[in-house]
């Protein structure tokens, strides 16, 4: 395997990793009462995106029609963070010399759904 494709193994495993640790700490916000953002896992570029897609501490809320709590935004960060895991599943197209077939993208999309319908079932 080429570097490029270890790097992004790396990476998914990264972003598939933080999503599911991003997901505990907004279920637990009520009683830790530390937000997603704050957890010391988050950093670079991920962390930097998620801060820029909250309305607390990022500048969405100038575009924004309703003011949210942090709560509330807390909540939005794993929604958020399932691009970042689309988003590398999506860059293998440019990374990884070996293509997918159908089916795996089918999966691999498939299992970040079910995740997600998870997280959506206990918010």
């Amino acid at each position: 395997q080429s570097q490029s494709a270890k790097e992004w193994r790396h990476d998914l495993a990264y972003h598939a990793c933080l999503h599911l640790r991003l997901a505990m700490a907004a279920i637990d916000y009520p009683t830790t009462d530390i937000p997603c953002w704050e957890i010391p896992e988050l950093q670079g570029p991920a962390k930097e995106y998620l801060l820029s897609t909250c309305q607390t501490v990022g500048i969405t809320k100038r575009w924004s029609h309703v003011t949210r709590g942090k709560a509330e935004d807390n909540m939005r960060v794993p929604i958020r963070a399932a691009y970042l895991v689309r988003d590398t599943l999506s860059s293998s197209k440019s990374r990884v010399e070996t293509k997918f077939e159908a089916w795996h993208w089918i999966r691999m999309h498939g299992n970040v759904d079910a995740f997600m319908k998870g997280y959506y079932g206990l918010r």
